[in-house]
């Protein structure tokens, strides 16, 4: 029991509190305080004795939907704080000694210039030579018009519609080291459209010469669901040169909550030579709402006669459908 001021003034206030209290149990996540309430705060209602319990209240989550002007900016800032999940076992730190847009030599001979990496686009054009000479004989995206930087770490629209970003690029060195900072590997780049086609294409040359070394490609997945995504991957993998293992891995994500909708997915691997980087992997005409993710896995010099297996590429898949999921609340 507590005594009631029965006054006339009293009776306002007592209106009036009733009045906060009934609005406040019908939003309880807004504080009668100012502000929103956080998670576990208990809100007193002064003057009538009523007390909201927040520890349940309804959080803000972040946005689901992956065509917007900061989807990819929000997945970004998650998955970078994994980037160790998205490693095969022994995994080569190569030296990311050319610039955002390729790989100069990668040490130990992995690239001659190469990993130029180019949305698939919508004129349908392919950038998956082997070209390795740009302009004053130096390795350059001259070759390769539409790559993309991997210093580009802001969503960022190219090609009319194509929205991307990278998880980050880490300067290296001409060295034959692993490099240090491996803060930033693997390379990733993430990219979607709305509705068109989408995927990613790999061109350069590689540091096997094309005289040595197996070439293996193969698609991971064809439609499976992991994780809640609907999930279809590519790779392409040149091992057993003396070289580093060079992997290029391509997903393909569909989700529920994005309306997805996959066109027909193709593949493409140059087999002509190991000195080639060659690789694409797109879903076509009709696809919609599908997120593409490019990563470069590697092995070292010396631990490069067999291929990285299909297993640690599905652990790979299985991180990054994971942490995707976790970082918009799916």
């Amino acid at each position: 029991m507590y005594n009631v001021d029965r006054s006339a003034s009293g009776r306002v206030r007592r209106l009036k509190a009733r009045a906060l209290a009934t609005y406040h149990s019908l939003n309880p996540t807004v504080s009668p305080f100012g502000g929103k309430a956080q998670s576990g705060e208990t809100l007193l209602l002064q003057n009538v004795g009523t007390v909201i319990n927040c520890t349940e209240c309804v959080q803000a989550a972040p946005d689901s939907s992956l065509c917007t002007p900061t989807s990819l900016n929000t997945i970004a800032t998650y998955l970078r704080n994994y980037m160790t999940e998205f490693r095969n076992s022994n995994f080569w730190a190569y030296q990311c000694d050319g610039d955002g847009y390729y790989i100069n030599d990668g040490g130990n001979d992995m690239y001659d210039g190469a990993n130029f990496t180019t949305p698939w686009l919508l004129s349908g054009l392919t950038y998956v030579t082997d070209a390795e000479e740009g302009t004053d004989g130096d390795p350059s995206n001259i070759n390769y018009p539409y790559s993309i930087s991997y210093e580009t770490v802001t969503q960022t629209v190219v090609d009319t519609d194509f929205n991307y970003v990278s998880l980050g690029y880490v300067a290296g060195e001409d060295t034959d080291e692993p490099q240090p900072d491996t803060s930033r590997h693997p390379l990733t780049a993430l990219g979607y459209r709305c509705s068109g086609p989408v995927g990613w294409q790999v061109g350069g040359n590689t540091g096997a010469d094309g005289e040595s070394g197996t070439i293996l490609s193969a698609e991971l997945y064809t439609g499976q669901t992991i994780n809640g995504f609907t999930v279809y991957a590519g790779y392409r993998q040149i091992y057993d040169a003396g070289d580093p293992i060079i992997c290029n891995l391509i997903l393909l994500l569909g989700h529920p909550s994005w309306g997805s909708a996959f066109g027909p997915v193709s593949i493409y691997s140059d087999e002509s030579s190991t000195n080639s980087n060659g690789f694409y992997y797109n879903a076509g005409t009709g696809s919609a709402n599908i997120l593409a993710v490019h990563t470069v896995l590697s092995k070292p010099e010396g631990d490069d006669a067999t291929p990285i297996p299909d297993s640690e590429l599905q652990t790979v898949v299985a991180n990054f459908t994971l942490r995707i999921g976790q970082s918009l609340g799916l």
